[in-house]
């Protein structure tokens, strides 16, 4: 026996045979799908879906949701509306094996048909006609009764015929999903990827695994002898400005915590003043002074383990095996050193798909951005400055290197630009469990020729391993790429795969609007870790960092204007803002200015997401 949707050419029969052989007859109401059980050729049964009854008792106090979520969600149920056994199909237990195959179905039939996909069915049964013994056979609950009422053109009609409500989940745990605060992945739609990975209801916003207690380590550099504001409270302070859209300049923090009110201020830990008998609210100059003096490299390790917690604890699935994270740097146009001589300049960690920050550390003025991966991975990973490597005989990984901190950066994988390609860092990510994927280009000129001699069919010429079409911006971008396991005497450590990249822009007339472009690169991936087309996304999602975190802390917190320069003050603040905007992505938030700007009239809100 089969189970599928009727053709379109079989509407008037499948009404047909419903107005015969069903006492309600054919007429299916709201988003509907119809199915056929066939049996050697012949229907045997058939099955009609339709949009969920408005209001239900039962099924509402069983959910748990408020009126707002069921009116949003209330798509996400089906109703099994017509459910006839033709004369053919009078064979035992073919009632419930009907139901059994269409259940399995009828979420993806929804979501090609509908564009989203059903979580749950409900249906409900006349106990003067039959005792639905078919629905119970099948795993369906009874959840209750109704109470005899219906809908019609608006307005409700007491008609007596009480009927029995059931219901059949088809996702775990389901009353969770349907009256989560937070919209759950189960819910967001079908094309945003990136949200899918995410479970908001589940992460530690409040109570022991908020900011301030993730902060407690923070070292104070002051006296204990006349410490009145606690320092990790002005900086949680100054998160909640940043979240209300008061974050680009320290007198903006200072008017919104100069603003909050009594129970506002408790909760974010001002000091309780013993003669006035209230909560107090530092000072601008305060908090200032606080942001200055705190060791900057300390706070950002802090929070951003703190963002990386609530990752891992919001991802609701494992067929990702790793966290991608891309490595960049980012110049702060309007801080200079204290010195005045150079620019400050910071190196970030942001995580693909998620567009969270998850580390951060500031380039001194004599060096670039490379003699920082070491130290930002330590802050990552969660372990001390490490000491050096173990010496190795050449480029080759050295086996005895495998104890060193094995596993600190295991599930975590790293990308970067060409200007990381160097050796001693790569062999700190691969020894400590980490992978990377990382792209080479003319500062490695004998890795380049030699990856490029691994792929001698021109561009053209080989069909590719796998290529995407995108189309956006006034432009279609095309991108192919070639992969190779044939890698020995490459020289990096744990290198498994090459890859070689080629792109070409056009706008919609197809006219190339740039010259087409070669790439070539090396990962640690096995090929049985990851495709061509993981490693293909891994390569385009590595410049999210740009628009996800450069060009929002550019544009929404105007930070190339800021001329903050005292001290570490440049680098915190940057922090706290890559704090807000992590905050606001994890709550689903796409437009970050309007997000504060909502955040802006609800501090309540604010304190929730603190942990406050």
């Amino acid at each position: 026996m089969t189970v599928r949707p009727i053709y379109a050419d079989e509407a008037g029969a499948f009404n047909a045979a419903l107005d015969a052989h069903h006492w309600l007859g054919h007429r299916l109401t709201g988003q509907v799908l119809r199915y056929a059980a066939e049996l050697d050729g012949r229907w045997v049964a058939l099955i009609g879906f339709g949009s969920a009854a408005l209001s239900c008792a039962a099924r509402d106090r069983m959910l748990g949701w408020d009126r707002g979520q069921q009116h949003a969600r209330l798509t996400r149920i089906a109703n099994n509306q017509r459910f006839c056994v033709l004369p053919e199909g009078r064979i035992p237990n073919l009632a419930s094996a009907v139901l059994a195959r269409t259940l399995r179905r009828v979420s993806g039939d929804y979501l090609a048909v509908h564009g989203h996909r059903v979580l749950a069915v409900e249906t409900f049964t006349d106990p003067a006609r039959h005792t639905g013994a078919c629905y119970a056979a099948a795993n369906f609950t009874l959840l209750g009764q109704t109470s005899g009422y219906s809908r019609t053109a608006g307005t409700w009609r007491h008609h007596g015929s009480v009927k029995n409500v059931w219901w059949y989940p088809l996702y775990r745990d389901l009353p969770a999903v349907l009256s989560s605060p937070f919209p759950h992945p189960l819910l967001t739609p079908e094309d945003r990827s990136v949200a899918a990975w995410i479970d908001v209801n589940t992460l530690p916003f409040t109570g022991t695994g908020g900011l301030t207690a993730a902060l407690e380590p923070l070292t104070d550099p002051r006296q204990p002898r006349g410490i009145r504001h606690v320092i990790v409270s002005s900086l949680v302070m100054a998160v909640a400005a940043a979240l209300g859209n008061s974050g680009k300049s320290f007198r903006s923090v200072g008017t919104y915590v100069a603003d909050l009110d009594q129970h506002q201020l408790e909760r974010l830990g001002a000091r309780w003043h013993p003669v006035q008998r209230r909560w107090v609210a530092p000072h601008e100059a305060t908090l200032r002074r606080h942001i200055q003096m705190i060791d900057a490299d300390e706070a950002d390790a802090l929070i951003g383990r703190w963002i990386l917690s609530l990752v891992r604890a919001g991802r609701i699935t494992t067929d990702q095996a790793w966290i991608l994270i891309a490595l960049d740097g980012k110049v702060l146009k309007g801080s200079w050193e204290e010195l005045k001589s150079q620019q400050v300049k910071l190196f970030s960690a942001l995580i693909h798909g998620e567009g969270v920050i998850v580390g951060q550390r500031k380039v001194p003025a004599d060096t670039t951005e490379v003699t920082q991966v070491t130290g930002l991975i330590d802050a990552i990973a969660g372990a001390p400055p490490a000491a050096a490597l173990p010496a190795s005989a050449g480029p080759d990984p050295d086996p005895d290197a495998a104890a060193f901190q094995a596993g600190d950066l295991e599930g975590l994988a790293f990308t970067a630009d060409a200007l990381h390609v160097h050796h001693d860092n790569l062999r700190a990510i691969f020894h400590r469990g980490g992978e990377f994927t990382i792209t080479v280009k003319g500062n490695q000129p004998k890795l380049r020729k030699a990856l490029a001699a691994l792929f001698p069919v021109p561009v053209g010429q080989d069909p590719p391993h796998h290529t995407t079409y995108d189309r956006g911006h006034g432009r279609i971008e095309l991108r192919s790429i070639w992969v190779t396991p044939h890698v020995a005497g490459i020289g990096f450590p744990g290198v498994f795969q090459a890859y070689r990249i080629h792109r070409e822009t056009f706008d919609l007339a197809q006219n190339p609007i740039r010259e087409p472009e070669t790439v070539y690169g090396i990962s640690t991936w096995t090929p049985w870790q990851a495709s061509a087309a993981d490693i293909l996304a891994a390569n385009r999602g590595h410049w999210g960092i740009e628009n996800r975190e450069h060009y929002v802390r550019d544009r929404t917190f105007d930070e190339d204007r800021s001329q903050i320069r005292t001290g570490s003050s440049p680098q915190v603040m940057a922090t706290i803002k890559n704090t807000a905007i992590s905050i606001l992505r994890l709550i689903d938030c796409t437009n970050i200015a309007d997000g504060m700007e909502r955040l802006a009239r609800r501090p309540q809100r604010v304190l929730a997401l603190l942990g406050a």
